[in-house]
């Protein structure tokens, strides 16, 4: 069962603005062998969020001792942390940062059974999708998921992940990962400065890459461009790397280079 604010419930007010408005942040957490991976990332990246939206954390000071308790005596999970804003006492969108507590809900799911097949290599797909436009709020991992929800429909067993691109025909992400392709001797990533998640294993990879002395560059990648690529992979946090073999009728050659990048981040 849940945690609700440290409690073993799976009930929120209808009245809280996450359910509402979406007015929240979450983090997807893998565990493996009892122990939350990236968690240090991905509680950085929760606390940013929070900052951003004005959601006041420091007010709950227990969600360490939370965590431990809702993976107790589970090896192998997925732990989903979801921070709403709390309950609305008024209808409307606006609010007073001072007059909410946070409610702080913790739940596991089993992990995936595909993650295996996905890192045999899949295909994929773009897709031209017309994002909500946001220069603030970019990056946050935000509850309001409905472009990734309009784009999932598209998703089909031979294509289990999407190249999302926008109205520019540049690459975003995928629906649920972040992308990466390699050209030459350099790993390029979508810029992300308009749409999109900074993914935490995007980050994970790019430090890596840069500790071996890998060139990395984030820029805005257009499908012209993925014509003259030699490998190109997805990731997130719960399936690792997931290398692409082909994208549309674009299939990636692959090289050395490629299988030194690939063998580097695999494991991560």
């Amino acid at each position: 069962m849940p945690l609700v604010n440290g409690k073993r419930k799976n009930q929120i007010s209808i009245y809280d603005r996450g359910f509402m408005y979406g007015d929240s942040v979450f983090e997807t957490i893998l565990v493996k062998d009892y122990k939350p991976q990236y968690l240090n990332e991905h509680l950085s990246r929760l606390f940013k969020g929070c900052k951003f939206l004005e959601i006041n954390i420091n007010k709950y000071k227990y969600l360490e001792r939370d965590i431990k308790k809702i993976i107790k005596n589970k090896k192998n999970c997925i732990l989903n942390i979801i921070i709403t804003r709390g309950n609305a006492k008024k209808r409307g969108y606006s609010y007073n940062k001072n007059e909410f507590t946070p409610n702080i809900i913790l739940q596991t799911s089993k992990i995936p059974t595909d993650i295996l097949e996905f890192k045999n290599g899949i295909h994929t797909k773009t897709i031209k999708h017309n994002f909500f436009l946001n220069q603030f709020s970019y990056g946050i991992k935000h509850s309001n998921k409905l472009d990734s929800i309009i784009l999932s429909k598209n998703l089909k067993k031979n294509i289990p992940e999407l190249l999302a691109m926008d109205q520019s025909n540049n690459v975003i992400e995928g629906v649920s990962s972040n992308f990466f392709c390699l050209k030459g001797n350099t790993v390029y990533t979508p810029k992300c400065d308009q749409y999109g998640i900074e993914g935490v294993m995007k980050k994970i990879i790019i430090n890596k890459l840069k500790k071996n002395k890998i060139s990395i560059r984030e820029k805005k990648i257009n499908k012209n461009f993925l014509k003259e690529c030699n490998g190109a992979f997805f990731c997130n946090s719960i399936r690792g790397i997931w290398p692409i073999k082909q994208i549309d009728s674009i299939k990636m050659s692959n090289n050395s280079f490629y299988d030194k990048v690939l063998n580097l981040i695999l494991d991560l």
